[in-house]
């Protein structure tokens, strides 16, 4: 019971409503340029290789069942993202990033407070770990695109395996062992 009536006794005299609010106003308002900073990057990606970009753009039109004139626009708009290489465009994305890290620089001024007394990092320093942090979301949010990708690719191919093999568990068994026995490296026995 103490330990509740101190947290309360903290939220009230730290302020604890006001930040939250402020959390909350700059997760709402750091949406836009993550979105926009990762929307570049991707675009950028994909538009060097135009067959990826085939495959992504038909990926998300089968997902979201769009019409053959809603992947024909969304094509479109992949490849008109201008290069962000240029120096006005690198300058946006460091706008963009700058923006993004809005959230993670809230949430460690409100850990400071909390936990450290109010002594919080330098301007320049606590944007610099905030990117790091946004950057490092960026990183697990494409490795659950990439997961979630191969899921769809093994799917795919489970399904044609089970119309190859018409659902007859002993042939994948045998393909197995076929692939195994036929292994390189592996000498068979004599």
């Amino acid at each position: 019971i103490s330990l509740v009536q101190e947290v309360i006794s903290l939220y009230g005299r730290l302020g604890g409503s006001q930040f939250a609010a402020a959390i909350s106003y700059r997760a709402l308002f750091s949406l836009i340029p993550l979105a926009t900073f990762a929307a570049t990057i991707l675009a950028q990606i994909l538009s060097s290789s135009k067959a990826d970009q085939q495959e992504l753009v038909s990926a998300i039109g089968d997902q979201f069942n769009l019409s053959a004139e809603g992947v024909v626009k969304l094509d479109t708009l992949i490849s008109s993202v201008p290069s962000p290489w240029s120096l006005a465009g690198l300058f946006t994305l460091g706008l963009a990033l700058w923006g993004a890290t809005g959230v993670m620089n809230s949430m460690q001024k409100t850990l400071a407070v909390v936990f450290d007394g109010g002594v919080s990092r330098s301007l320049i320093r606590g944007r610099l770990v905030s990117a790091l942090l946004v950057l490092g979301a960026l990183g697990v949010i494409l490795a659950a695109v990439v997961l979630s990708a191969i899921e769809s690719v093994a799917r795919k191919w489970s399904e044609r395996l089970d119309e190859t093999l018409g659902w007859q568990p002993f042939g994948f068994g045998i393909l197995f062992g076929v692939v195994v026995y036929r292994c390189p490296g592996r000498t068979s026995p004599s």
